[in-house]
Formats: C-alpha cells, sequence, structure tokens
C-alpha cells in the first residue's frame, strides 16, 4: 500500500481538513495495529471489482477472522476471494451471487453467511450504479431510474438482509459518492439524486473504477483509500464518527483531533 504526500482540497470541494489526501496514509493503513479487525466477520457489497475488491484486501491486511463478498458476476467474486485468500491463509473466504435489487436471494446470501461464517460484525455496502451521461432531456427514463432501484432501493435491501444476522454492536459502512455534495456535473441528475437519496450513507472521494470510466474525469483517487477508511471506520478510534458524512479525502489525524467537536 502506498502513502501519499498532503495536499490541498481542490477549488469548490468540501474542506473540512486542511490535508487533502489522494491515496492512503498510515493512520488507516489496515496493517496498523490500532485497526486490526480480528475476530471479525465482514460483508462487502459489489466486492468482486474496484473499490469493493479494494476494501476486502484491507479487511485481509486487517486480519479479518471472514471476509464475505456479494456481486453479480462470478468470475470477478472467485478472482477477489483468491486474492484476499492469498493476502491471508488465516481468514475465511466466501463469496455470493446475488444482485442487490433481489431481495429474496440477498436474504439467502446473508443467511448462508451467518450459517458458515457466524454473525455479522461489519457490513461495507458499497454496490452502486451510475447512469449513462446525457441530460435529461436525452435521457432514458428506465436507465435513469435504475440509479435508484439499485442505489436506493438496492442499498434498503442490503439493510434489511444484514440486520436480522447482525452482531450488537455491528458496524454498517456505506460508501457513497463525493459528486452528491460536490458541484453539480451536466448529465448525471440520476446518479448523483440516487446517491443523495441513498440514506445518506457516509460518502467517498472520486475513485478510478470501471463504472467511472462513464465520466471521463480528471485524474481519480486511489482504492486503497477508501479501503483504509472503511478499516479505520470499523475500528474503536471512528467511534465518534457514527452516522456521519466523511469524504475519503479528508485528513483522518485532523479529525480525531475534531472528534468532540464532530460528535
Amino acid at each position: 500500500m502506498t502513502f501519499s504526500s498532503d495536499t490541498k482540497a481542490p477549488p469548490g470541494l468540501p474542506t473540512y481538513t486542511k490535508l487533502w489526501h489522494k491515496k492512503s496514509c498510515p493512520t488507516i493503513s489496515p496493517t496498523r495495529p490500532e485497526n486490526s479487525a480480528k475476530g471479525k466477520v465482514v460483508i462487502i457489497t459489489g466486492g468482486g471489482t474496484g473499490i469493493g475488491a479494494a476494501i476486502a484486501k484491507a479487511f485481509a491486511e486487517a486480519g479479518a477472522k471472514a471476509i464475505a463478498i456479494v456481486g453479480r458476476r462470478e468470475n470477478h467474486l472467485k478472482t477477489s476471494a483468491t486474492t484476499i485468500s492469498s493476502i491471508s491463509s488465516s481468514t475465511k473466504v466466501e463469496y455470493a451471487l446475488a444482485d442487490i435489487t433481489d431481495k429474496k436471494v440477498l436474504k439467502a446470501a446473508f443467511e448462508k453467511f451467518e450459517h458458515s461464517l457466524g454473525k455479522i460484525d461489519v457490513l461495507v455496502s458499497n454496490a452502486g450504479y451510475l447512469t449513462d451521461i446525457v441530460p435529461i432531456k436525452n435521457s432514458d427514463d428506465e436507465d435513469w431510474w435504475k440509479s435508484f432501484e439499485i442505489n436506493v432501493k438496492g442499498t434498503y435491501n442490503v439493510i434489511r438482509a444484514f440486520l436480522p444476522h447482525a452482531v450488537s454492536d455491528a458496524v454498517f459502512l456505506g460508501v457513497n459518492a463525493g459528486l452528491a455534495t460536490a458541484p453539480p456535473i451536466p448529465g448525471l441528475s440520476g446518479y448523483i439524486s440516487s446517491k443523495i437519496a441513498s440514506a445518506r450513507m457516509l460518502e467517498s472521494g472520486i475513485v478510478e473504477t470501471a463504472m467511472t470510466d462513464k465520466t471521463k474525469l480528471p485524474p481519480m483517487d486511489d482504492a486503497d483509500l477508501v479501503a483504509g477508511l472503511m478499516v479505520w471506520l470499523a475500528g474503536p478510534e471512528a467511534g465518534f464518527m457514527k452516522g456521519k458524512f466523511m469524504w475519503t479525502n479528508f485528513d483522518v489525524d485532523e479529525t480525531k483531533q475534531r472528534a468532540a467537536e464532530i460528535g
């Protein structure tokens, strides 16, 4: 995992901390003892590729007891599962084919995970959908509403499937989009609207994945930055962030210093 040099936030973006990161930093490193996931059962939706796969790797590096990933494409899930196993031979790894809009299949997947892995300590809701980048007048109505079907209803389904199988002090982490609070970008009305509506989940920075190929945006953040932050948020230092938004780019050490103010 590479660590970033400290930078300033780009113009127009939230600047709640003086430092702005585009890559991981030591405080959120999965190998830092304070971020240990030892003994934890972790579930990640959209865990086959991109950010989800990076998050799964990070929890393996943090020593999670078990990691289960959910996704729609078995070939990617198998690849991600193999990578996780290569990182930590002591981590039990499973995957389930499931579309988060299909609540019955999702419910069965979580039942399977509890039966084989135990109660869930951490859920990372990461699966999402990006619409075609076009103005509303040129948009396809089914594609536009698909953002809400996946990003809002799908997230709702994940929460409902998770709760019956969670430990009493389980941690739920939602990977959202910085675009939900950044200056508007033409052609992204469906995606941004659905992300704003998706239960006000924690926000993450812009990360280069297959989804962002559609946007043709400038250089992105490192997926390890999001992955490390998820591990940190699941640990004891981040309790004061419960129910809060947080851009991945914010400096964690500065944020910790403001815990009393934020809480």
